[in-house]
């Protein structure tokens, strides 16, 4: 016998339908991360972070690796640990947040951030590079400055926002947007940033440009060594050193490195205040 009418007619709306559905968008597959970029480097439990892409490029590189991998709108976050790196391109924006520590770190428009661990003495993060950056911090705890001063939040509360800031003219201003308290450290230099205060660090602090292969002049600022480049003026007194800059120089000291552009001066003061001793350790001559 031959098969009833409406059998065949379930059958054949059956097979429209697969084909209606041949065309369709695939789901994602599952968002799992490969067992090669899973695991943060190794650690201390403390120093393992999440980071969040919320937008535009932002890539993380492990330890040592030659390359990072991106993070997309499916594949928005990351466990990582110390030594990663956190890479955020302009237009783009994450958060690294420390669950353990309640600490959370954002960078936006570009930038890059290497992780440490604090259980080694290292700071929590580093900035390495950055546009706009926005910082909370649990008690105790320090962020690397690029150039290598340090962020230091309340010893004994939590603290921030801090935020820091890229200016047009490469000062990077440090603003504590809290009511707690912070401290900006550069070697032996320490610079309390009180409540809703900001701090304005010369561009030259973060590095920036070639240093003159020979120092003009090396002082000592109250036991602390001054190095003098480029076309540079030190006059030094009780009340401190002052240099004026005939051409581009550069001050070094204090773990502080800052460049002066033509025109500009600079005033270093004593931490025990006026009348804390200075005086010439050598000079050298440059041709």
């Amino acid at each position: 016998m031959r098969p009833s009418g409406p059998p065949c007619a379930v059958l054949g709306a059956l097979l429209l339908a697969l084909g209606a559905c041949a065309g369709t968008a695939r789901v994602p597959e599952p968002l799992a991360l490969p067992p090669s970029i899973a695991a943060p480097a190794a650690g201390s439990a403390s120093a393992e972070a999440t980071v969040r892409r919320n937008g535009g490029p932002v890539r993380v590189v492990r330890p040592e690796a030659p390359a990072g991998f991106a993070l997309t709108f499916f594949r928005n976050r990351q466990r990582v640990g110390a030594g990663w790196g956190v890479e955020v391109g302009r237009g783009g924006r994450a958060e690294v947040t420390w669950t353990e520590r309640d600490a959370t770190l954002s960078l936006s428009d570009g930038g890059r951030v290497v992780l440490g661990d604090p259980a080694r003495g290292e700071p929590l993060a580093r900035l390495v590079d950055v546009t706009l950056a926005r910082v909370r911090l649990p008690p105790g705890e320090r962020v690397g400055l690029p150039g290598g001063g340090e962020l230091l939040g309340d010893p004994e509360e939590p603290s921030g926002p801090f935020r820091c800031e890229l200016l047009r003219d490469g000062v990077l201003r440090v603003k504590n947007e809290s009511l707690g308290k912070g401290t900006v450290r550069f070697g032996e230099a320490e610079l309390a940033l009180l409540p809703l205060e900001a701090l304005d660090l010369p561009g030259g602090i973060a590095g920036a440009g070639a240093e003159v292969a020979s120092p003009i002049e090396a002082l000592e600022l109250a036991g602390a060594r001054i190095r003098i480049f480029g076309g540079l003026r030190a006059t030094a007194g009780p009340e401190g050193l002052r240099v004026a800059a005939d051409g581009p120089g550069l001050v070094q000291g204090l773990g502080v490195r800052i460049h002066l552009a033509p025109g500009e001066e600079l005033a270093l003061l004593p931490a025990g205040g006026p009348g804390a001793s200075m005086r010439p350790v050598r000079e050298v001559s440059v041709p």
